[in-house]
């Protein structure tokens, strides 16, 4: 059995507390700009499991999104990389109202 490398285990650690950081600001913009209350409806539209509520169900959607679409996180470069991309945002709002019926977003 093969032994796990420390720093490579710093790394994925380091790696993975990074995109955390990119996902909640991301998710907390969507919440402030949509003035989204507590509750439990969101999860249902960006299909995700019901029990959640709509902060967690913001956060898990978009760090599912963004692992979809940015699925390369080789580095903590490409992390900073990522953070400092101004179109990101643009593009996560953009799917984001993608999952809710035109006369919710209108």
């Amino acid at each position: 059995m093969k032994t796990p490398n420390l720093n490579y285990l710093i790394q994925q650690q380091q790696r993975n507390q990074r995109l955390k950081t990119i996902v909640n600001k991301l998710a907390n913009q969507i919440i402030l700009d949509f003035d989204i209350n507590d509750g439990y409806q969101m999860a249902y539209f960006l299909n995700l499991g019901q029990g959640l509520d709509n902060y967690t169900a913001i956060r898990k959607w978009a760090e599912k999104w963004l692992k979809t679409h940015y699925p390369v996180f080789d580095s903590i470069d490409t992390l900073n990389d990522l953070q400092h991309d101004d179109t990101l945002y643009s593009e996560l709002k953009e799917q984001f109202l993608n999952h809710f019926p035109q006369t919710a977003t209108a």
